[in-house]
């Protein structure tokens, strides 16, 4: 009896509760993703170097307040690489090449998708390929933000 007059307060609380979701919108203000994230969440965007060639591949983190942290970029090759630190810092490792990059904090990304860069988007393990889902060059922010679950239907 306890059990259920607890749920009975516990549950509806827990229903108001806000959630966090990364929503990948055009300049335009049209959604292309929306998907329910919790803090920790990785979020990998990968793409291909517009002068170097090769694969970049940025990886970010959610963190409790929703903002994006980047954890670490890695690219195919050290031109890359070098390309996109500030300081030079650079090291090789499996696969490639890590930029040793100071901590950065965003609360949202604006990318440029296009065929050349073949942007992917990926979030935890499942992945979106932009290029496909855009039908042309295009502008988008990706970021998180809160919202109450009453509100998940208007995510698309």
């Amino acid at each position: 009896m306890i059990a259920l007059i607890l749920g009975l307060i516990i549950l509806p609380a827990l229903l108001l509760q806000p959630v966090l979701m990364l929503r990948v919108t055009t300049a335009e203000g049209a959604t292309v993703i929306c998907s329910r994230v919790a803090p920790g969440t990785a979020i990998t965007l990968e793409f291909t170097h517009s002068m170097y060639g090769g694969f970049v591949r940025e990886t970010y983190r959610v963190s409790h307040d929703g903002t994006l942290e980047r954890e670490r970029i890695v690219t195919k090759n050290a031109a890359a690489a070098e390309y996109y630190a500030s300081d030079g810092r650079t090291r090789h490792v499996t696969g490639g090449y890590e930029v040793l990059a100071a901590p950065f904090t965003a609360d949202d990304l604006v990318v440029r998708v296009d065929d050349r860069g073949n942007h992917k988007l990926s979030i935890n393990s499942t992945s979106y390929r932009l290029t496909e889902t855009l039908p042309e060059s295009t502008q988008v922010r990706i970021h998180v933000e809160r919202m109450q679950p009453a509100m998940l239907s208007s995510c698309s």
